[in-house]
């Protein structure tokens, strides 16, 4: 019963590869960079300017 659907979702994932790598890469680096942005913030800096210093 389940098999078909996860061929569906994975045909879907296969064609929709070059739309969706940008979003995949994008929660990668949010991922990586939100512990050294909060480290930021506990030394005083506000979120906006501790996220552009990260990036």
């Amino acid at each position: 019963m389940g098999c078909p659907i996860l061929v569906v979702i994975g045909g879907l994932i296969y064609l929709l590869d070059a739309v969706l790598m940008p979003f995949i890469a994008g929660m990668i680096l949010a991922y990586l960079a939100d512990p050294l942005t909060n480290q930021f913030q506990r030394w005083g800096m506000n979120r906006p300017l501790a996220v552009s210093s990260v990036f």
